[in-house]
């Protein structure tokens, strides 16, 4: 892949692949999710004490507590999961 540096001496334009590359080195890097090792990471651990999940019955806050805490330290990758409780749990919240 060309650099910022090749490019600005008239090397290679960067390709789609190196763009691809570039993503793919990204992803491993910092995971799918990063927010919610960063700036969303306080969002998802109050999943957990969620009135509105809590009053629907339907999951295990506890489960939700460890699946954030797990993703946080990088243990493990759960943020889709945490994404898609996040925006159930605001969805609800406009609906009622």
């Amino acid at each position: 892949m060309a650099t910022e540096i090749e490019i600005a001496r008239g090397g290679a334009c960067p390709t789609p692949r190196d763009h691809l590359n570039l993503h793919q080195k990204l992803h491993q890097l910092l995971g799918r999710y990063p927010w919610f090792r960063g700036a969303l990471a306080d969002d998802a651990a109050r999943l957990a004490h969620s009135g509105l999940l809590r009053e629907t019955g339907w999951f295990d806050l506890a489960e939700l507590e460890r699946l954030a805490a797990d993703h946080r330290s990088g243990r493990a990758e759960h943020g889709r999961t945490l994404w898609q409780m996040l925006m159930l749990e605001r969805s609800l919240k406009r609906l009622f």
